[in-house]
């Protein structure tokens, strides 16, 4: 009921302009460090230097598989005032979902989850259970230096697998609506989805969670670019394709627009990783609590969206006879009903 409770409340936060009481940036970036990857410790090195230049206030990160590469970023970025948690160790599991966060200002509370549905029965997925790795979620209460408190969430998806990807960010939803946090205080979400913007997994961050897009925001849309391109020698894809996001959502007392959003972390010459990074400037101003009444035509669109959404969602899991994806499909079916 919780769940519904605070859609219903969050489709009655209305879209209006204002003027900026202050300023904060947000880092999205898979390093690319599993043990066949070259040239990781170097790479590493190279982009905590230049995250450490740029001073992005809040920074997440994928793909942080040893504890010996998030040092590498907490040695060169804890001196300048970021706080660095990496979330394995939350969990008190053997598992590895290999995400960081560092920022600059405090952590007031971090959770870390793994996913239901993970690894399935191909070759690669029984290696990646074989060696521990997984995939998984941070949920990580924080604010910057002169900033309000955020819910800062990260996640990284399933690289192959549209179902488990559906299913694992179903959880990730009902997780964020279960988070008392959620409704109290703007989100910051980052995250390599291994899915496009035209794909149903985005489609559920913007239509259930309410997520915007900090880069399509800044520039109207991605255009021609790509955070995974085919002429990256490290990258494993023969399309460019953008898979990597810095969504955000305002809160009830606080409200958030993205002024300026780049792809970055490129390198200059050698590449930092197979993904390129997203960096994302967002202002945000007090406000006071608002509504709308329940018959407006933003409520009703948003709505029509989350249900067309859950309907598709629906049908891409129906008749997929993989017992991993019943919890997702469960709860998506009840939360359609339900709106």
């Amino acid at each position: 009921m919780r769940s519904r409770a605070l859609f219903l409340f969050l489709l009655l936060t209305p879209l209006r302009a204002f003027a900026a009481e202050g300023a904060f940036c947000l880092q999205t970036f898979n390093v690319y460090g599993p043990a066949y990857a070259s040239d990781t410790k170097w790479r590493i090195g190279q982009a905590a230097k230049a995250i450490a230049r740029d001073g992005c206030e809040i920074v997440q990160l994928q793909e942080l598989w040893q504890k010996n590469q998030f040092a590498i970023l907490e040695n060169k970025l804890s001196p300048s005032g970021w706080a660095g948690l990496w979330a394995d160790p939350l969990r008190g599991d053997q598992a590895l979902i290999g995400l960081g966060t560092f920022v600059k200002g405090s952590i007031s509370q971090a959770r870390s989850a793994l996913y239901r549905a993970n690894n399935g029965d191909g070759l690669l997925d029984r290696v990646r259970g074989l060696s521990g790795v997984q995939k998984g979620y941070t949920l990580i209460e924080a604010s910057a230096a002169g900033s309000p408190a955020f819910l800062l969430i990260n996640t990284h998806t399933h690289p192959t697998h549209e179902p488990t990807r559906l299913v694992q960010l179903l959880q990730l939803t009902e997780a964020i609506y279960e988070d008392p946090a959620a409704g109290e205080t703007p989100l910051l979400f980052t995250a390599d989805i291994n899915a496009t913007p035209k794909s149903l997994e985005y489609a559920i961050l913007r239509d259930l969670l309410l997520l915007r897009d900090g880069y399509a925001e800044a520039n109207g849309g991605y255009g021609e670019e790509c955070t995974y391109c085919a002429k990256n020698r490290y990258s494993w894809s023969r399309e460019d394709r953008v898979i990597d996001f810095t969504l955000h959502r305002s809160g009830p007392r606080a409200k958030l627009h993205a002024r300026n959003s780049g792809i970055n972390l490129r390198g200059q010459g050698n590449p930092l990783s197979d993904h390129f990074g997203v960096r994302t400037e967002i202002e945000w101003e007090d406000r006071a609590d608002e509504g709308l009444d329940a018959s407006d035509d933003i409520l009703t669109s948003r709505k029509r969206a989350a249900e067309d959404t859950l309907e598709a969602v629906l049908r891409a899991l129906d008749g997929n006879p993989d017992s991993r994806l019943a919890d997702g499909r469960a709860w998506a079916r009840g939360f359609l009903l339900r709106l």
